[in-house]
């Protein structure tokens, strides 16, 4: 089983197998399954679910855009920042980072579609890029400025909620107060089937960092900004 995910609304779509070997068909890109038998040669119109994907905008004529083509690499690593956190004096300053980081992942989850969101942070991390190309550059370097961002959150997370499954909300206020130190990451969002589970994360390269890489690694990303 294929599965979709529609940011407008934020729904995902199951796709069969016979579904999914048509897609390959029209969709650029769309992974094939080469010792699938082969079926037959694709005719000028396109299949009546293709059509209605079309209309719910899950597809498009247009040029794929980049933000939807990141690759990252499987996950290998995960960070673990409970010594740092032991010794981690967190001021004022950064208190006020990570309320800021929280609300506005509550203000965007109640208020803005998946789709929204991801645009919003890919001009963030465009405009971060360009800022950089000019000679600015954080306090802190590389992992240990990582390391001490995410532990900042670990520390204060209790704060603002206490629920570790809503990964979806978790990994969004982490990518915030990433944002807000002048951090990269990844937002991540992945599924599975048999059954079907969606989960959110955030990852660096090889190494995530709001979660164990053993279980993140049950699932496909189908959405990386």
């Amino acid at each position: 089983m294929s599965v979709l995910l529609d940011l407008s609304r934020g729904r995902y779509l199951g796709l069969g197998a016979e579904q999914s070997r048509h897609l390959s068909d029209w969709v650029q890109d769309w992974p094939s399954d080469e010792q699938a038998s082969p079926s037959e040669p694709p005719c000028d119109v396109p299949p009546a679910f293709v059509t209605r994907l079309l209309d719910r905008g899950m597809l498009t004529t247009e040029a794929p855009s980049q933000t939807y083509r990141v690759r990252l690499p499987a996950a290998c690593r995960s960070l673990d920042t409970r010594d740092l956190s032991m010794e981690l004096q967190v001021g004022p300053s950064r208190v006020a980072r990570f309320v800021r980081a929280t609300a506005s992942a509550t203000l965007w989850l109640r208020c803005r579609s998946l789709q929204a969101i991801a645009t919003h942070l890919e001009r963030v991390r465009g405009s971060r890029s360009r800022t950089r190309a000019e000679g600015a550059s954080p306090s802190l370097n590389g992992q240990t400025a990582m390391a001490v961002s995410v532990a900042t959150f670990d520390m204060l997370r209790p704060l603002a909620f206490t629920s570790r499954d809503r990964c979806l909300f978790d990994s969004l206020a982490l990518v915030n107060l990433l944002h807000l130190d002048g951090l990269d990451a990844r937002w991540v969002i992945g599924v599975k089937d048999r059954p079907f589970a969606a989960h959110a994360w955030v990852q660096q390269d090889d190494l995530v960092l709001n979660d164990l890489h053993e279980h993140v690694r049950r699932f496909t990303p189908i959405l990386i900004v």
